[in-house]
């Protein structure tokens, strides 16, 4: 170097960079320097992997966030899904969503090329929906693909309450260790419908769940159905799970199972368990009587 030209000059700099990679222009038009900190670390990664840089540069709020969720992402292929889809991902977050999109974009990454596709359609419908959603959604990003994906699935018409009981029955220590939680984790995705009443189940059985979860697949389930199967678990557990399969679809289309479940429901309060089960059984004439 010229001994007149100090270390610092920005010719100098711009030289250089000039001659290494045409990624560096990704910096180009941004002045703040935490900005720029972000940006460069995003750049050592892209390099690093040999993966292409977002195609545009990316709103300054976001490249933190970038950044954060391609260090927390150790896997290439999720990587690459960053990269590659985030700024599309971006502008279809509705503004009170954006935040909570943006802060659980690290959690998510991890999960980042499972979920790229229909998949993060419907982590964006879920969220816009409300932004709670993204922690829930974000609390299964280091299982496995099926779960991640059908939580996914769940998250896009599930209350915010019921997806919160989600994440506090199932935490992640939890599913690594009990292979039936996996199962019905995965399962949640093909009966959306069904989740609180799979919960009411899980929290008291989870192969119970799991066997209940596969049995309605693939089944018309009306809202009042669905409401009256929880009703009965709450009153008497899993003892007639059988019985809200077999029996009370066709009760719920003839109009009787409403009176039947509430009666159902006031015995166990007062006899118990046992004398609701046998009611709904049919074990007694006058229990039989309700159901002619």
């Amino acid at each position: 170097m010229r001994d007149n030209v100090p270390l610092h000059d920005e010719s100098v700099i711009d030289s250089h960079i000039a001659e290494l990679d045409p990624a560096y222009q990704w910096l180009r038009g941004t002045s703040d320097a935490d900005t720029r900190a972000d940006a460069a670390a995003v750049i050592d990664i892209a390099l690093s992997e040999q993966l292409a840089l977002p195609p545009v540069p990316l709103p300054d709020d976001s490249v933190r966030w970038l950044r954060l969720a391609l260090e927390q992402s150790e896997d290439r292929k999720c990587r690459r899904a960053l990269l590659d889809h985030l700024g599309n991902w971006l502008p279809r977050i509705k503004t009170a969503s954006r935040s909570a999109f943006l802060e659980g974009l690290p959690q998510l990454a991890p999960a980042a090329a499972d979920l790229a596709g229909d998949g993060i359609e419907q982590v964006i419908e879920a969220v816009n929906r409300d932004p709670r959603l993204m922690v829930c959604i974000c609390a299964f990003a280091n299982t496995t693909r099926e779960i991640v994906r059908s939580i996914a699935h769940v998250a896009v018409r599930a209350d915010v309450s019921v997806m919160q009981r989600l994440v506090a029955l199932f935490p992640y220590n939890r599913v690594e260790e009990d292979r039936e939680a996996e199962r019905l984790l995965g399962l949640l995705g093909s009966v959306p419908q069904a989740l609180p009443v799979l919960l009411a189940i899980a929290a008291k059985n989870v192969s119970s769940a799991c066997g209940t979860a596969r049995s309605l697949r693939g089944k018309e389930l009306s809202p009042d159905y669905l409401a009256l199967f929880e009703d009965v678990v709450a009153a008497t557990g899993t003892r007639t799970i059988d019985w809200c399969l077999r029996k009370l679809p066709e009760l719920v289309k003839r109009n009787q199972a409403g009176p039947l479940v509430a009666t159902a429901v006031q015995i166990a309060k007062q006899y118990g368990v046992l004398a609701a089960e046998a009611f709904l059984q049919g074990r007694t004439r006058a229990a039989r009587s309700l159901m002619s």
